[in-house]
């Protein structure tokens, strides 16, 4: 059993953000058609790559999570406190890890105070949650789908709740091409700046998404996109901004998505350098609910108890720190995203 889930059948948040592109691209042609116009017929792969992802119904399990978290945004952030991860069951049920302490004002939920997390039941139907997720914009834009969990759900992490995530893994590339991804078609962001370092081709059409040379070039370009964002937060989050809609913003998160730097084995083959440290300020420009979000491969310089975000791969599973979750998560290859791509230049 592989110690992630590969290729597209495990890639939730790609497949919902993707279908529902899909789906409103060709409502667009069909509007601006014809009379007499005929459809192409698809091509075999890309007939299948459809398939698969449609094989997930993402878009329905993502709108039941959407809808969770903006309808206990307001409730959090009246509490100063926000969502750092997210569990979707596939009976409906959510369970949030909170960053802060706070009770439910809302029956639905139910507090477990000593892992820190609301459970909403999965009887609850999205009719009752869109009466209060209305109210409030998506406060966690930049959350991504890690991959499924040993006890059946599957796991979501706010990258810029929690600032810096760091991927300790044989697998990592995998992993961090399958976030990129995610991100350039994800039905939560509105407007975004992704800016990837080694990765190429995840972009997906999406004009959201830059490719920089280095890390160093990416966190200035994120720093600039964020503009004066830290300055007129002052001592807010962000997930707060966004709920209160405080100056007109959308507070836009800016999102750095890098890859380690290949070195050249003796025998010639690409290997990830596991050398490259990233400085100890990183931890501070990417600090979490700021607006910056990095999510690498390289080492950051912490000390194992600090409570920073890793997932580490040993004794043949990953498992999430600080939350001790045991995950699979999802990893895709280069032929992955290109299928997607391909599909999405058809519509």
């Amino acid at each position: 059993m592989l110690s992630y889930a590969a290729g597209l059948g495990a890639a939730l948040m790609l497949s919902a953000g993707a279908v529902g592109l899909l789906e409103t691209r060709r409502r667009r042609q069909l509007r601006a058609s014809t009379v007499g116009a005929r459809l192409a017929r698809p091509l075999p792969e890309h007939a299948h790559t459809e398939v698969l992802l449609r094989s997930l119904d993402a878009s329905e399990r993502l709108a039941r999570l959407d809808l969770a978290l903006r309808s206990v945004a307001p409730s959090l952030a009246s509490q100063a406190s926000s969502v750092s991860a997210a569990l979707l069951y596939d009976t409906g049920e959510v369970c949030l890890f909170l960053r802060g302490s706070a009770a439910p004002d809302d029956a639905a939920w139910k507090l477990d105070p000593h892992a820190n997390t609301w459970r909403l039941s999965g009887t609850t139907s999205l009719a009752a949650l869109a009466q209060r997720a209305r109210l409030c914009a998506q406060p966690c834009p930049a959350m991504v789908h890690l991959g499924g969990v040993a006890e059946g759900g599957e796991l979501f992490v706010d990258v810029e709740a929690v600032g810096t995530l760091t991927v300790h893994s044989p697998h990592a590339r995998r992993v961090l091409r399958s976030i990129a991804a995610s991100l350039a078609v994800s039905p939560f962001i509105d407007a975004a700046r992704v800016f990837t370092v080694g990765l190429d081709g995840i972009d997906l059409g999406s004009a959201n998404i830059e490719r920089a040379e280095s890390l160093d070039a990416a966190l200035d370009a994120a720093v600039l996109a964020l503009g004066s964002t830290g300055h007129l937060a002052g001592g807010a989050t962000t997930f707060n901004l966004r709920v209160a809609g405080a100056g007109g913003e959308a507070w836009e998160p800016a999102i750095v998505v890098a890859a380690a730097p290949h070195r050249v084995a003796a025998d010639g083959v690409h290997a990830d350098d596991a050398a490259a440290v990233l400085h100890q300020d990183l931890r501070a420009a990417a600090a979490g609910g700021r607006g910056m979000a990095v999510v690498t491969d390289m080492a950051v310089a912490s000390a194992p108890d600090d409570g920073s975000w890793r997932l580490v791969f040993a004794d043949g599973h990953h498992v999430l720190e600080p939350l001790g979750l045991r995950v699979q998560p999802v990893g895709l290859s280069e032929q992955d995203v290109a299928a997607v791509a391909a599909l999405l230049a058809t519509s």
